[in-house]
């Protein structure tokens, strides 16, 4: 953001903005961070450019089908204790579960640089650490987010331990001053350490895909071969896999967060056979 020009930087941010609001509610993450950064600009330097800038983002987020609807959704999601419970992503992380074991590294290997880093963290640092960390316990989703906020703070720190140790500096790009020094990029360092977590995770993550296709190949030859009423009733794995092979509707499928709690919470009561799960069945036919 630095090396952009005013000019730049207001016809790419809230342009980027309106395009990541539409495409993903990560740009909250987004909004969070770029609202942070401008904040402690203001505070320091007393200007308040960047963070008109942020309000213009900010804006330019409700350039979407939903307006401000997108961000009361984003609040009933985070507020939702059935959605939350039954979404895996949305639960909080059990850090003893393989997919898991990369985030716990990077908290501990985290903990231990800031421990022994020599200069003072920047307050706005602080705070998205902090928040970020938070968030990543409230929601496993969340942990890409401590990741990226986490990785500066470790660079630099990195940086300063290189240079304790007397290690040369081989490679320019290699080295991690790029955070806080000009003279050095940090770009090699941030596209191996992603190469290295997406390798760990088709090492210790089941691989997407259904591998039970075989297994349901009679029914999916069944229901392609024979009119079968919909919407069709099963839990929302197998929705969207039927959707997928069948192109039969299904009462539910694996984008629960869309449907919202009442019509999940319909769903495990009629799959769980709890209360008035007839009634659930009747509706839908």
């Amino acid at each position: 953001h630095k090396n952009l020009s005013v000019r730049q930087s207001w016809l790419i941010f809230p342009a980027l903005f309106a395009l990541w609001a539409n495409l993903h509610l990560g740009f909250i993450a987004g909004l969070l961070v770029l609202g942070l950064f401008s904040l402690e600009k203001a505070w320091q330097g007393k200007s308040w450019q960047q963070l008109t800038l942020w309000l213009a983002c900010g804006l330019a987020t409700l350039l979407n089908p939903y307006g401000y609807g997108l961000f009361s959704y984003f609040i009933r999601l985070a507020d939702s204790p059935f959605m939350n419970h039954n979404i895996f992503e949305l639960g909080s992380p059990a850090f003893n579960a393989q997919p898991m074991l990369l985030a716990y590294f990077l908290l501990v290997l985290l903990s231990a640089f800031v421990a022994f880093r020599d200069s003072r963290i920047r307050p706005t640092e602080k705070a998205l650490f902090f928040i970020s960390f938070g968030l990543s316990l409230y929601s496993m989703r969340h942990v890409f987010l401590l990741a990226l906020c986490a990785l500066p703070l470790m660079a630099s720190s990195i940086s300063r331990l290189r240079q304790k140790l007397g290690l040369p500096a081989c490679l320019k790009t290699l080295s991690f001053e790029g955070f806080v020094q000009s003279a050095e990029k940090p770009w090699l360092w941030v596209i191996g350490t992603v190469l290295l977590g997406l390798w760990v995770s088709g090492q210790r993550v089941n691989t997407p895909g259904f591998p039970q296709e075989a297994k349901l190949s009679g029914v999916i030859r069944y229901l392609n071969g024979h009119k079968i009423p919909t919407p069709l009733l099963s839990n929302e794995i197998w929705g969207s896999y039927l959707l997928y092979y069948t192109e039969k509707r299904s009462y539910l499928d694996s984008r629960m967060d869309m449907y919202g709690d009442a019509r999940v919470q319909e769903l495990f009561t009629a799959l769980n056979l709890e209360g008035d799960w007839r009634a659930a069945l009747a509706k839908y036919r």
